[in-house]
């Protein structure tokens, strides 16, 4: 575990051998459910993301991200957990400092994972107080922070989806998460 930020953490989480098996079915479900596809920035619709759909692939990854939530924060059992695919690539796709606080009352942790990472681009961008940040995420890799942090993927020109898996642990708590190891509340 390490952390990247004061809320943002990197851990490993070593998914890429099991999904690699669903990668075409997840980029064609991508480009089946997103409202405009090709998409290229100024075109793209209002939300980014499109639920996965494949369940022992989400039900592999809700174990593991449950269980890690579990290990750093005290934090109550949640409500709702999601998982929800991006893809993009050299010609698809579409960049904004976003947060994932849309989703009514509920307090939330956000992670990312992502498959067939490009050389070159296909960072983490997020804005935590200092101005504009980016990190080179890596697969096997888990980056989780609370749903309210600024963030968005840096592009790249490579022709190779990348896969980029949102997960979310969503809970009707006001009490936030709180960070065992950094003794921060969420």
């Amino acid at each position: 575990m390490k952390y990247i930020a004061d809320r943002i953490i990197e851990v490993d989480f070593p998914i890429s051998e099991f999904a690699y098996q669903y990668k075409e079915q997840l980029i064609n479900q991508f480009k089946s459910d997103f409202p405009v596809f090709p998409y290229r920035m100024g075109n793209e619709p209002e939300g980014f993301n499109v639920e996965c759909r494949i369940e022992s692939l989400n039900n592999y990854l809700y174990g593991k991200f449950y269980r890690i939530i579990h290990d750093i924060f005290d934090v109550c059992e949640p409500n709702r957990l999601g998982n929800y695919l991006f893809i993009q690539n050299g010609e698809n796709y579409a960049s904004s400092l976003h947060q994932h606080i849309w989703a009514g009352d509920h307090n939330g942790i956000c992670a990312t994972s992502y498959l067939n990472l490009p050389d070159e681009g296909g960072e983490f961008k997020y804005y935590l107080g200092k101005g504009i940040q980016k990190h080179k995420v890596q697969e096997d890799k888990l980056y989780i922070f609370p749903n309210h942090l600024y963030h968005a993927p840096v592009g790249s020109d490579d022709m190779e989806y990348r896969i980029c898996f949102n997960l979310e642990y969503l809970y009707n708590n006001p009490t936030k998460a709180y960070d065992k190891n950094k003794g921060l509340y969420w």
